[in-house]
């Protein structure tokens, strides 16, 4: 029962903090470039406000309040969970830092992202590693097959699907 009044809560805060951040945002001018090269209807879209995940960062901290509990009794891994989407959060925050401060429409470029989210997803998988919360089996679901594969096999496929 727990989860789904956790998911409800999330929500709920996600919205609120929406209500209130987007206008902040605005006031900020705090909004997307376009480029000239495009259409013309996509102008419309200038001004949009960017860094809108911090809603869903702040809900994510209130899931970690609620399962608190947990942490006391030892469980890491939700909060490894909380670590993993607050450092991608931080990405997607530089990413839009770097379009709203420079006024380009790019941001951090492709490789950028890639390499940065590459090496949070492998420290990811390292800690959970480390703390034993991860086994280097691979399951299949619609063949209900599961083996077992090399670490390093693993952790690298494990990265790119977090990535993915």
């Amino acid at each position: 029962m727990r989860i789904p009044i956790t998911m409800i809560c999330a929500f709920l805060v996600g919205a609120l903090l929406g209500k209130i951040l987007i206008p902040i945002l605005r006031s900020l001018k705090a909004g997307q470039a376009i480029r000239e090269v495009g259409p013309k209807w996509h102008k419309c879209k200038e001004g949009t406000p960017t860094m809108g995940g911090l809603m869903f960062i702040g809900a994510s901290l209130l899931c970690l309040v609620t399962g608190f509990q947990g942490l006391l009794a030892g469980d890491l891994a939700h909060l490894f969970v909380l670590l993993l989407a607050l450092a991608f959060g931080a990405i997607g925050f530089i990413d839009d830092f770097v379009k709203v401060r420079m006024k380009r429409n790019l941001g951090l470029t492709a490789l950028q992202k890639l390499v940065l989210q590459l090496a949070v997803a492998a420290a990811f998988l390292l800690a959970l590693r480390w703390h034993g919360s991860l086994t280097n089996e691979l399951y299949i679901p619609f063949f209900n097959v599961t083996f077992t594969i090399n670490w390093v096999v693993y952790l690298i496929f494990a990265a790119f699907v977090i990535v993915g």
